[in-house]
């Protein structure tokens, strides 16, 4: 993934973690650049993105519909997978924003 995509998709992250409707927009989006990579699969930093991805696939708003399936999980855990994702690409050499404080 070249530096602009890997910029921009978490750009795309940091504003999902700011909560809102648009979290789960930005969230599709996010996964859509993703899925639409083509990137060697033995890439680290592409590694973590990809399985950022596939876990926010069971990030659910709604209390009601996290209920129907043990998997879903909300606002909280999304915010925990998106940490650990970005604790990941930091340990990487990715300048990844803190997000407790939004700094770099």
């Amino acid at each position: 993934m070249d530096d602009k995509k890997l910029t921009s998709s978490i750009n795309i992250l940091v504003e999902a973690l700011r909560g809102g409707i648009a979290r789960r927009q930005k969230i599709a989006e996010f996964q859509r650049m993703v899925w639409e990579e083509r990137v060697d699969a033995s890439d680290p930093v592409f590694s973590v993105l990809k399985e950022l991805a596939y876990d926010l696939d069971f990030y659910e708003a709604s209390p009601r519909s996290r209920r129907e399936d043990p998997t879903f999980f909300g606002d909280e855990r999304f915010e925990a997978e998106v940490a650990a994702a970005f604790r990941k690409l930091r340990e990487a050499g990715v300048d990844v924003p803190d997000v407790n404080t939004g700094a770099r």
